[in-house]
């Protein structure tokens, strides 16, 4: 397993709360289901992003990930 910079490792925490916090917003609120859809949307996004995206170096997290990057090097050296 390849370890993860804080960074990272502050965004997985973030992520798995979000159950929590869709929790709190289904049962302690009155739009709860406007709440609670948005957490666990992100929750899903989240888990893609941690389980699938990022290990198989489909999203390099703080890289270029729109495959716009230009190379800036000047021709012939």
């Amino acid at each position: 397993m390849k370890w993860r910079p804080a960074h990272e490792l502050w965004a997985g925490l973030v992520i798995y709360l979000m159950p929590l916090v869709a929790l709190y917003a289904f049962v302690f609120t009155d739009s709860g289901w406007v709440g609670g859809g948005a957490a666990l949307a992100l929750l899903v996004f989240g888990m893609a992003v941690d389980l699938f995206l990022w290990p198989l170096g489909v999203l390099k997290l703080g890289a270029d990930n729109t495959g716009t990057a230009v190379n800036h090097q000047a021709v012939g050296e």
